[in-house]
């Protein structure tokens, strides 16, 4: 049976090992899914970012690029106008009256002769002065000084007057002149960009291609009137009397033959009443600037086209806004941000992420950081998954140990009880055979007239009936157990004198103490009468005695006293002797069945241990 308990413990122990150091793995591997689905959810909001900022960025490339050439000039006459118009119907370019258009930033133009003109130049003059007319000629200037002082130089070697046989063509040198200049100044970024990416990581480069595809060139036509009346039309009046005048004006130029090209009748002195009007896509240039702190592109970034107008090049661009550029990728990220996430947009700065795009513009880069709010989430979520798992299987093992602990102990109770009943056994035979000894003894002697004196015959009689006695009480002490051991022993409870039921008892073994050298002494206290079962007293009380005698053999003083009282709500019963008592390791078990301070084996006195 140990053997068995012994394999069941040793793999019920296994198990639970094994199964903690699955769980370890287990959850390490959850946990390192974990975070990668986290980084994925990373780049999926990056790339969501990055679409949207691409969409929007794509339709306003979209719009600026099938923006009309005449939204650069102050005024304009529409396409539809015709020749038989006596005047012409001129309209007010709806860039004119701010410089700031969302992503777009001062409009201007750059004509053939190096000037440069505005949607807003002479606004004063034309529409008055007034606060805003004023700060609006101001932007105006500036806006003028930086692409004079900045985006020329870099457009160097360009001349739109130049045209003649033994040169490349103005339109073709203009068109690789803005080539050259987005080339250069996009591969002083890209080196920048390689070292930005050598110092973050994770980082992706997103791109976003807006700007480096190249549109298509569009090809209109214009009659000669109205390119011709847009262009005087543009001419800042010495004084507003014209302006106030109305918005249809007379329009009368001389040809470059000295002709009238418009009478005032309008009718048309040239023969060839068609321009041909060629716009090329707006390529990005990058003016270099590291005093700026608000940049995100390492410089100011202009977006300009060539325009061919006829036999006339020009230039038309604008300036990036890039604070408004940055709003709009700051609410792009507002918008697929999701749970415990944040970003922060930056040039250049490395700075503390759970994942890091570069938005590739072509002519730049953003770096978008992407910053996990509570970094610790997965390790606490982890870690509360392995509390709860391992608190578990600790429940388990606790209650599989004490399993275990019971499964032994019972097991070890269960050796024990039965080696016990063997001793039980043992002694009981032992016990029957003593008294059964002596009666059959004495009767044989009496039964064949051995016994020739009256007073021997009595005293084997007494013998005889103690004997008995003996036997009657060990043969009741074994059904007492077996009825408590059913649950079928009743008690028989009447009013009486417990120190009357202990007298009968003493004045009982009185013989039996004296025949083994005791004397009996009583000190009996005044007692009320009682409700209590008296053949229980009397077995108890007896059970007392004879233990008394039998364990006090050895004793110096053969006295036992039997005292009866009263100790607070209780009836007192004590049976004293002056033997070798009981050591205090055992005291708690002598009331256990069948348990016995000496070994079976080698034990000197007799009992069963059912008596108490």
């Amino acid at each position: 049976m140990i053997k068995r308990l012994s394999i069941l413990t040793v793999v019920i122990l296994a198990g639970l090992t094994i199964m903690a150091v699955l769980a370890h793995f287990a959850l390490s591997s959850w946990q390192r899914g974990l975070a990668g689905q986290r980084l994925g959810q990373f780049a999926e909001v990056a790339e969501q970012i990055r679409s949207d900022v691409n969409r929007k960025l794509d339709e306003f490339l979209a719009d600026e690029q099938n923006r009309p050439y005449t939204d650069y000039l102050y005024y304009h006459v529409p396409q539809d106008n015709t020749v038989e118009q006596q005047q012409a119907l001129v309209v007010r370019s709806p860039l004119t009256g701010q410089v700031d258009h969302g992503l777009a930033y001062g409009y201007f133009q750059i004509q053939k002769d190096g000037t440069i003109v505005t949607p807003n130049d002479g606004i004063v003059q034309r529409i008055g002065g007034n606060e805003t007319n004023y700060f609006i000629m101001s932007q105006v200037d500036t806006i003028r000084q930086a692409v004079r002082e900045d985006l020329l130089p870099v457009l160097q070697g360009f001349d739109a007057r130049r045209n003649d046989s033994t040169q490349q063509p103005v339109g073709q040198s203009i068109t690789n002149m803005l080539e050259v200049a987005a080339s250069n100044t996009t591969q002083e970024i890209e080196a920048d960009v390689k070292n930005l990416q050598k110092r973050k990581a994770p980082a992706k480069a997103l791109s976003v291609p807006v700007f480096q595809q190249k549109g298509q060139v569009q090809v209109l036509e214009q009659s000669r009137l109205d390119y011709t009346n847009t262009a005087i039309s543009n001419v800042i009046p010495n004084n507003r009397m014209q302006q106030e005048q109305g918005s249809r004006v007379g329009l009368a130029t001389q040809s470059s033959e000295g002709q009238p090209l418009v009478t005032q009748d309008g009718q048309q002195a040239a023969t060839d009443d068609v321009v041909t009007i060629r716009i090329e896509p707006f390529t990005p240039v990058i003016i270099p600037d590291t005093k700026a702190d608000n940049l995100i592109f390492h410089g100011q970034v202009y977006l300009v086209r060539h325009v061919q107008l006829d036999q006339d090049h020009v230039i038309q661009g604008f300036r990036l806004n890039q604070d408004r550029l940055q709003q709009m990728i700051q609410q792009s990220a507002q918008r697929f941000m999701r749970d415990g996430m944040g970003f922060s947009l930056a040039s250049d700065k490395a700075v503390d992420s759970a994942y890091t795009a570069i938005l590739d513009f072509g002519f730049g880069d953003v770096v978008l950081d992407l910053i996990e709010l509570n970094p610790g989430w997965i390790s606490h979520k982890a870690l509360w998954l392995r509390r709860w798992y391992f608190g578990a299987l600790g429940i388990v093992g606790i209650a599989v140990g004490l399993g275990l602990l019971s499964l032994w102990r019972g097991a070890r109770e269960q050796m024990a009880l039965a080696r016990q009943k063997d001793d039980f056994i043992s002694a009981v035979s032992h016990e029957l055979r003593t008294p059964l000894t002596s009666i059959r003894m004495y009767a044989e002697m009496l039964e064949k007239g051995w016994v020739k004196t009256e007073d021997k015959q009595i005293q084997y009689h007494s013998n005889i009936r103690q004997e008995s006695e003996r036997l009657s009480r060990l043969i009741e002490n074994v059904l007492d157990f077996s009825r408590l051991q059913r649950g079928r022993k009743t008690f028989h409870f009447d009013m009486g004198d417990i120190n009357e039921c202990v007298k009968q008892v003493t004045n009982m073994m009185s013989p039996y103490a004296a025949q083994q050298g005791f004397s009996l002494v009583t000190r009996y206290a005044e007692l009320p009468s009682c409700r209590f079962d008296k053949d229980a007293i009397m077995q108890i009380v007896v059970n007392l005695i004879d233990n008394a005698v039998k364990y006090a053999r050895s004793a110096d003083d053969k006295t036992i006293v039997v005292r009866t009282g009263i100790d607070k709500d209780y009836f007192v019963i004590e049976v004293e002797d002056h033997g070798p008592g009981i050591p205090h390791t055992q005291r708690k078990k002598i009331f256990e069945e069948f348990y016995r301070t000496e070994a079976e084996a080698t034990r000197e006195t007799g009992g069963t241990g059912l008596g108490l």
